[in-house]
């Protein structure tokens, strides 16, 4: 049975996306973090979520650069990459706006789901404090919500993060 949609009926949500694959190399952190500041900052329509010097988008490429960071030390193979997605899903009855970020890669070890108590690394020597492994600490501090899916493609993971805007939406700070 086929139902048609009266073309007087408007979409409750928009949704607005970008891809970028970035090779295995260090400066693709920096990038996909640049990238991920000029998509943010163009997404949607006017006024756009996150304009530029808004702590609210220091958070997001925080968030960007530690899953960036994550995939190529601890989830892609030698010779790959990672995906970066970002999206925006925007409610037109509220206004209210979700940035979803996404890093894909092919590692086949996922990370822990728990957003109460992310991995978090032991410290280094006895008495120093460890240089690394903060990083999913940070990002469950910085969104609204994190978590880990399987690839749509069946290899690998997406680690993805979550910010709600206005802020007052996302009931946190």
């Amino acid at each position: 049975m086929k139902t048609d949609i009266p073309s007087s009926v408007t979409p409750c949500f928009a949704i607005t996306s970008s891809e970028r694959a970035f090779p295995r190399h260090p400066y693709s952190v920096r990038a996909a973090r640049d990238h991920a500041a000029a998509v943010a900052s163009r997404l949607a329509p006017p006024p756009p979520p996150l304009p530029a010097g808004d702590d609210r988008l220091d958070d997001v490429l925080v968030c960007v650069s530690e899953l960036a960071t994550n995939a190529l030390v601890h989830g892609a193979p030698p010779d790959c990459g990672f995906l970066l997605r970002i999206a925006l899903v925007r409610t037109s009855a509220t206004g209210a706006a979700t940035l979803r970020v996404e890093v894909h890669d092919d590692g086949k070890d996922l990370p822990p789901q728990d957003p109460d108590r992310p991995l978090v690394s032991a410290p280094g020597r006895e008495g120093e404090p460890g240089t690394g492994g903060r990083g999913l600490l940070l990002v469950s501090a910085l969104a609204d919500a994190w978590g880990v899916s399987p690839f749509r493609g069946g290899a690998g993971k997406a680690v993805w993060a979550e910010f709600r805007f206005p802020r007052e939406a996302a009931g946190k700070r």
